[in-house]
Parts: C-alpha cells; sequence; structure tokens
C-alpha cells in the first residue's frame, strides 16, 4: 500500500542500525564489529555478546540483535505499555547499578 506501519519503521531503523555496524557487509556483526559500537567495558561487552549469540558461531546476525533488542525493551517496559518513558529508563538503570556494585545513593 506505500505505507509503513510502525513495526515496520522500526523493523527497517533497527536494520539500518544492523547495517551500519556490520561494516564487512558478510551480513553479521564479528565480535571487533560489536565490540566497536558496543558501550561499557570491553571485558563486560565481549560476554554480553556470548548471551546474545544464540546459535554459538561466535558472530551476531541480524535476527539475534532483533531478538536481543526486544527483549532489552520488553525488560526496561514495566507497564507494558510499549512505550518506555523516563522513569523506567531511570530504574532500569538503578536496577543495572545495584546489580553490578555501583550504589550512588544520595550523599549525607
Amino acid at each position: 500500500d506505500g505505507l509503513a506501519s510502525e513495526k515496520e519503521l522500526i523493523t527497517g531503523m533497527k536494520l539500518e542500525k544492523f547495517r551500519h555496524m556490520d561494516t564487512d557487509r558478510d551480513g553479521a556483526l564479528s565480535q571487533e564489529e560489536f565490540l566497536a559500537h558496543a558501550g561499557g567495558p570491553h571485558h563486560r561487552r565481549g560476554k554480553f555478546l556470548e548471551r546474545l549469540d544464540a546459535d554459538g558461531d561466535g558472530m551476531l546476525n541480524a535476527e539475534e540483535m532483533e531478538k536481543a533488542e526486544d527483549k532489552l525493551f520488553a525488560k526496561i517496559d514495566a507497564d507494558k505499555n510499549g512505550i518506555i518513558d523516563r522513569a523506567e529508563i531511570e530504574e532500569s538503570k538503578a536496577r543495572w547499578m545495584h546489580r553490578h556494585g555501583k550504589h550512588h545513593g544520595p550523599k549525607e
């Protein structure tokens, strides 16, 4: 129909992000490609890649990347309304900080 649904737009944006990260254009993200674009400490990024690599081939394909992003979105979207608001982002950050021993509570 020449029109794009919200899901089609989001899927297109995810594919564009994947293509940007896939610098050698082989259809998969190597560890080097993933680490070049992922944030956080280098040793944790490698572990993160291992968890996302569903087929265990040492690479991330577009499907694995999309599933991981969808899972992360669902985890952050606490009220399951399909929208992540500032409060949900802050709560997600606080949970991450707590899990990783980075407590930054109010100073007395």
